[in-house]
């Protein structure tokens, strides 16, 4: 079976539009020189609709386990 990941979700019309067209996962880019980079902030409001198979996949770079763990305690990433 194939898996579809559509990254570089930015607004919440184009996760609906995503998840519409089947994707099984989405990213979401918290990298600052990144064009579709969205903060941290934003991540609950933006996926707090997600419906629960649709997998949520943070891109990072240069963050340190604690920012990580940060992030998964506040994004509440599922195991």
């Amino acid at each position: 079976m194939i898996k579809v990941k559509i990254c570089g979700m930015t607004n919440r019309d184009d996760i609906e539009a995503a998840i519409e067209m089947g994707a099984d996962a989405l990213g979401f880019n918290l990298f600052h020189e990144s064009p579709r980079y969205v903060g941290p902030d934003a991540l609950p409001e933006l996926t707090s609709n997600i419906i629960p198979f649709v997998q949520r996949i943070a891109v990072v770079v240069d963050f340190s386990l604690n920012d990580i763990q940060r992030l998964d305690d506040q994004w509440h990433f599922p195991s």
